[in-house]
């Protein structure tokens, strides 16, 4: 068995690969420039290895390197050592140890060379594993500086909305006082209006009932003017009658007398005295048509008054549905003054409540102000009352805590380097282990593959001397054929005889040389199957090799996990403590929430589409227009009345008229209204547009890594998130052709070379910005 010895850079360093020794009596050092060296190095090399020996059950490294160092320099070897340190750096001896007491030589064999570079290799890999280490220790540094600059924004930004909220609720409190008072003037304006409304009310029922009054008169009056016409249409129509009999009666005596006077020819003075007759008779019937004209004048007009009669009765009929209406009105009132007396008593409910919400408010903010100063005071308490760890029980002062924490910190960050340590070095062994295993799994998968195409190759030279012995008996048939034909062939044909002969040589020739191939390969893959099992062999010595400083480093690792635990119990301590404290304050939040308050930013308020209370208000609302526009209607009724003196024609298209054209104080209200809602509609704009605008910056800040900003305008001022100052900042100007352009600053001054190389020449503001934040990046992660 072997010991494998590393000289690296002369006596600095000396690598061992162990492997089992047997029992060495005596040994011998064998190489090119160490010929001369006399037997007594035997005694001594038998030391060291039993030194290594216990180097390897114990694993004290540093010790037995320095104690194998000290031995090989008590030894006389300065002359040929010398010459060996003075020939390379970097020289690899092999030491063998045997039972037959030599050392041989590995400087050159493939195997040494092999684990040197495997060496070399984990060497690098884990140079590697350590700047990446390094690099994830600096990213993580750099995330938590940025978690915590982060943790002091949200800070901020939680100080901000608290103001804000404060503000919101200063604002709220004001607008509140002011819709109060816009209320307590409301009602008092509503209060001064049902007053003129019931006092307008009880005008109309008066003037109603006047009205009634007059009508039923007139309708009296009516009824006896339309007997009377009926008494005298009476009497006309008997006169009509009579005088229609007479007329009739004079036509027929007309009539006798035409007879008469044809008959009566011969007596002119008759003749002249009939026509005479006739003549008056004439007279008389026309006198008579004026009169039937003249009565049935009488009796149209008549009929136009029976007319306004019939009008007049219908305007009587409606009177019982006014009457109901008059009653519907005055019940309506009692509501309103009942309704009016508990609006009053809700008042003075409503005050009384204020006035104990205003001192709870009080009492609140009392008692804020007191957990606040309590809790001051109970810090500052803590801080005094500390007791000294030496075990004096005084209390300290701040500094000397301070100092106590500060130390705390040190050793805690200490602690936590070597927890670092510890984790990599176990890291370290883990992927050590992982590498042997998989090192073990691949040489067992190449000794697996090795096993198979030795196994085919057994199974080829088996063919092979199968396929030899044949063609040996084909050599032999031939050469039987070849003494037959030398027996019985002529002379003519020992030519081809000869040719013949020659192709089986060069047959059997070939034939050899491949079975000389064939052993040759099978002795290659042989040794090549025992280099592999050695190395396996080499892996699982260093498998185990590697278990054992892992079971040593092991303690450590439970001492500082048990010391783990406790700190995580004690934040666990204080996470109790913490989550104790936001129970009550959820509690507190609860309270307020029912007193009516949320937050509504996590709280939405649902209303009904089909409210009943909405709808009781909405009809409500609509009786009082209905009211109104009643009322308004009497009052333009009444007005017209009395300025036309109680006769009027077409009063209710009058009263319509009027009502259409607005009143000033109604236009007033309307555009009052209009403007209130135009002004809510704008705020509602500006807060959205804040909103988004304030979203836009913040996404724009996140993106780019710039703050914008408008100092004023057609100016544009960017910060960079990494800027080490708040003056550190870059100043843009648009001109009026719309080109953006940077004015001198004092932070723009520091990047002349970019200005030239970025602005002059490629002429790119995105090229020269993104520039900046790589600079400033790279200096605050070489600064960190």
């Amino acid at each position: 068995m072997s010991v494998s010895c590393y000289i690296d850079n002369p006596w600095s360093k000396i690598y061992f690969n162990h492997q089992t020794f047997p029992t060495v009596q005596s040994a011998k050092l064998v190489h090119p420039t160490m010929d001369s060296l006399s037997d007594g190095m035997d005694t001594q090399l038998i030391g060291m290895k039993r030194k290594f020996d216990a180097m390897a059950n114990q694993g004290k490294d540093e010790t037995v390197r320095h104690n194998l160092l000290g031995d090989f320099e008590d030894a006389e070897m300065t002359g040929n050592f010398s010459r060996l340190a003075d020939r390379s750096t970097k020289e690899p001896i092999t030491f063998s140890l045997s039972p037959a007491q030599t050392f041989t030589s590995f400087a050159g064999s493939p195997s040494v060379t092999r684990e040197m570079n495997l060496k070399d290799a984990e060497i690098t890999y884990h140079k590697a594993s350590i700047i990446k280490l390094e690099n994830r220790v600096a990213l993580l540094q750099r995330e938590a500086e940025q978690i915590s600059i982060e943790h002091d924004k949200e800070i901020a930004e939680i100080k901000t909305a608290k103001d804000r909220e404060v503000k919101k609720a200063s604002d709220l409190k004001s607008k509140l006082q002011y819709v109060m008072e816009c209320e307590k003037t409301a009602r008092d304006e509503v209060h001064r209006l049902e007053k003129e409304l019931q006092h307008q009310t009880i005008e109309s029922n008066k003037k109603f009932l006047n009205e009634q009054k007059e009508r039923i008169e007139a309708t009296d009056k009516a009824q006896q003017v339309k007997m009377q016409w009926m008494e005298k249409e009476a009497q006309l129509y008997e006169k009509i009658m009579s005088q229609k009999q007479k007329i009739g009666h004079l036509q027929s005596k007309l009539e006798e007398n035409l007879t008469q006077s044809a008959l009566k020819k011969n007596s002119s003075a008759e003749i002249a005295t009939y026509r005479q007759k006739v003549e008056k008779l004439e007279e008389a019937l026309l006198n008579e048509k004026k009169k039937v004209k003249d009565l049935e004048f009488r009796f149209a007009e008549q009929e136009d008054n029976i007319i306004t009669t019939k009008a007049l009765k219908a305007d009587l009929d409606l009177v019982p549905a006014l009457k109901s209406e008059v009653e519907k009105l005055r019940q309506d009132n009692e509501g309103l003054r009942a309704n009016e007396q508990n609006a009053l008593l809700l008042e003075e409910e409503i005050r009384g409540l204020k006035s104990k919400l205003g001192q709870i408010d009080t009492l609140r903010e009392r008692n804020a102000q007191l957990e606040v100063e309590n809790e001051e005071l109970k810090e500052r308490l803590t801080r005094w009352e500390v007791s000294d760890t030496s075990g004096s029980r005084r209390p300290q002062s701040p500094s000397s805590l301070a100092m106590l924490n500060q130390e705390l910190e040190v050793a805690n960050a200490n602690l936590l380097m070597s927890q670092g340590e510890m984790q990599s070095r176990v890291n370290i062994s883990e992927r050590r282990v992982e590498h042997g295993e998989a090192e073990l799994r691949r040489l067992t998968s190449a000794l697996a593959v090795e096993k198979n195409a030795s196994s085919q190759r057994n199974d080829l030279v088996k063919r092979l001397k199968r396929k030899m012995l044949l063609l040996s008996k084909e050599r032999d048939a031939y050469k039987n054929l070849l003494d037959s034909y030398e027996s019985e062939v002529t002379v003519n044909f020992e030519e081809e005889k000869t040719l013949q002969i020659q192709r089986l040589e060069a047959i059997v020739n070939e034939h050899k040389t491949m079975a000389a191939e064939t052993e040759d390969t099978i002795e290659s893959l042989s040794s090549r199957l025992a280099e592999c099992q050695t190395h396996l062999e080499q892996a699982q010595h260093q498998l185990h090799s590697f278990e054992n400083p892992d079971q040593e480093s092991s303690q450590q690792d439970k001492e500082i996990i048990t010391s783990l635990r406790e700190q995580n119990a004690v934040l666990e301590s204080e996470l109790i403590k913490t989550q104790q404290e936001r129970d009550n304050l959820d509690a507190k939040i609860e309270q307020r929430h029912l007193q009516g308050d949320y937050d509504p930013t996590k709280t939405k308020i649902i209303h009904f589409l089909q409210n009943p209370h909405s709808l009781a208000q909405k009809e409500r609302q609509e009786e009082l227009e209905k009211l109104r526009e009643d009322n308004e209607k009497l009052k333009k009724r009444n007005q017209i009345l009395e300025e036309n003196g109680g006769m009027v024609e077409g009063i209710t298209m009058q009263v319509e008229e009027n009502l259409q054209q607005l009143s000033p104080s109604k236009e007033i209200e309307n555009l009052k209204s209009q403007l209130a809602s135009a002004e809510m509609r704008n705020q509602r704009l500006k807060e959205v547009f804040s909103k988004t605008s304030k979203e836009f910056r913040e996404v724009c800040y996140e993106l780019t890594g710039y703050r914008f900003d408008i100092p004023c305008a057609n100016q544009y001022r960017l910060t960079s998130m990494y800027a080490e100052r708040q003056k550190d900042y870059l100043l843009f100007q648009q001109n009026s052709q719309g080109e953006v352009q940077l004015l001198q600053t004092d932070f723009s001054m520091t990047f002349q070379d970019a200005m030239e190389k970025y602005l002059k020449n490629y002429k790119s503001l995105p090229l020269f910005l993104s520039h900046i934040t790589m600079e400033l990046f790279d200096r605050q992660t070489m600064s960190l």
